[in-house]
């Protein structure tokens, strides 16, 4: 199946079964900058150094893409999230534009290609482009089943027809989010799309416990 916005890999004539990208050493550097704490124009133009050095490394374009947005940049932002997002993609599809098997959040080193992908979802949801961003999360949430993204939670808030930002409003807690009550919501609810969940929930059941 090919996403929405049909990125392949001609390169790769088979689907990868567990994907683990190698370690980016470049990434040291990045959390070395991030503990730094420099001010946002500084910080913009290390990530923009750090994408030139190893392009393959996508948490940089996330932190420069932020930094952008927030000046009011928005085109440069979304411009600079996109190009992040078709190379992570590139990276782990195969000729025919199907995910790997697995992807999983437990390889640290995947970690900043699933972040990447999961930033752009929610840039295409903000678009109003549901069904593509319904796609990615899907795949998303396919690919690693333990879920630490929290996939299934955006997916249900879109089958819902909520707003991107719906589950902040909604379970707000310190800046981040009320896992229990997020959890309760998604037991609530997840039942009324039992093609999206039905799966997942038959897999996890013992550790649910539902």
């Amino acid at each position: 199946m090919k996403t929405f916005e049909n990125i392949t890999n001609p390169r790769r004539k088979t689907r990868i079964k567990d994907f683990m990208d190698k370690n980016r050493k470049v990434g040291l550097k990045y959390y070395d900058l991030l503990e730094q704490e420099p001010n946002q124009k500084k910080l913009l133009s290390e990530m923009k150094k750090l994408i030139v050095i190893d392009p393959d490394f996508y948490d940089p374009y996330l932190v420069a893409s932020d930094i952008l947005e927030k000046d009011g940049f928005d085109k440069e932002a979304k411009a600079l999230m996109k190009l992040g997002y078709e190379k992570a993609m590139k990276r782990i599809v195969d000729c025919h534009g199907n995910f790997p098997e697995t992807l999983f959040w437990g390889y640290l080193e995947n970690r900043h290609i699933i972040r990447i992908i999961d930033a752009w979802a929610y840039w295409l949801w903000d678009d109003g482009k549901k069904e593509a961003a319904l796609d990615l999360f899907r795949r998303l949430f396919r690919s690693n089943p333990n879920d630490n993204i929290g996939a299934r939670h955006s997916i249900l808030s879109l089958r819902l027809g909520k707003k991107s930002y719906y589950l902040g409003l909604k379970f707000p807690l310190m800046g981040g989010l009320d896992a229990i009550k997020v959890g309760n919501w998604f037991k609530e609810n997840y039942s009324k799309f039992p093609e999206d969940f039905n799966w997942w929930v038959k897999l996890m059941a013992k550790d649910l416990g539902w």
